[in-house]
């Protein structure tokens, strides 16, 4: 029977994170999902239903400044605090079910996490999935704009800014922005601690890609108006062992797209594929 869970842990500097668990009997697998900026892991029950209907279990954490979890809405005093936070959630997803694969998931946002995370850190994770991963930002602001960006962000490193994603470029589905306007958890902020650590994460993921150790899979929609599918291709195309799928009609949230659920059965059979020794 498939089980619903609200869990709590402490982060390495003590903040509380707060994550979901979508869980099911005799799991195949376990999918550990980060989501992206401004999102929380309550918009991500229809996939994690669908996780569960291919006997995988899904845990979702909300990063920190996000959702539930503790901090700032948007913010990070350091990069690298989102590395530790995955290094905990790691261990917690292989807590669930200790004798199943389990499989890194990120979008957007995310999907730029767990590939620097498996980069930086080698977590013990059997695959990863990056769908719409921020490696590059569509549309790059201005020189002025970033220099006087990095100025504020050292002098107020709190300083908290929109990030004027527009709700209607995440899918084709209506339903998915009117959900989106009425959802209590998200948020537009972003603080430049959080914007540059971003930019230069991207970068550093692109100029590394060749030391992925493990099986990924990124994929990307054609239409896409926030992140840079070329730069998800080229990442691909450096990274051994690494498959890349582009959606030609998709926008960011492929999973949200309208026929969005073959976008998750391809890279749930992927994923079974890659990880499951089953038929």
């Amino acid at each position: 029977m498939d089980s619903y869970a609200d869990l709590y842990w402490s982060a390495a500097d003590g903040q509380q994170i707060a994550a979901r668990l979508w869980n099911v009997e005799q799991p195949v697998g376990t999918v550990l999902l980060t989501h992206g900026i401004g999102d929380h892991g309550g918009r991500w029950e229809s996939v994690a239903r669908y996780f569960n209907t291919a006997q995988m279990a899904l845990l979702v954490p909300d990063l920190r400044g996000h959702g539930r979890s503790d901090g700032q809405r948007g913010f990070v005093l350091d990069f690298d605090h989102y590395l530790d936070d995955l290094d905990i959630a790691v261990d917690q997803a292989k807590r669930i079910h200790d004798a199943v694969p389990v499989t890194g998931w990120g979008q957007s946002f995310g999907g730029l996490l767990v590939l620097y995370h498996a980069l930086r850190r080698k977590p013990a994770l059997d695959a990863l999935v990056a769908s719409s991963p921020a490696l590059e930002i569509a549309m790059p602001a201005p020189a002025w704009k970033v220099s006087l960006g990095r100025t504020l962000g050292k002098v107020f490193p709190r300083m908290s800014l929109p990030t004027n994603l527009k709700l209607g470029e995440l899918s084709d589905d209506p339903q998915i922005e009117s959900r989106a306007r009425s959802d209590r958890y998200l948020h537009g902020r972003i603080t430049p601690r959080t914007f540059f650590g971003m930019l230069e994460a991207g970068r550093w993921c692109l100029d590394h890609a060749n030391e992925l150790t493990i099986p990924a899979l990124v994929m990307h929609g054609g239409r896409d108006s926030i992140t840079r599918a070329v730069a998800t291709e080229k990442f691909a195309r450096n990274a051994p062992r690494c498959e890349s799928r582009l959606w030609p009609s998709g926008m960011h949230e492929l999973h949200n797209m309208k026929g969005g659920e073959a976008v998750l059965q391809f890279a749930v059979e992927w994923v079974r594929r890659t990880t499951c020794r089953m038929p």
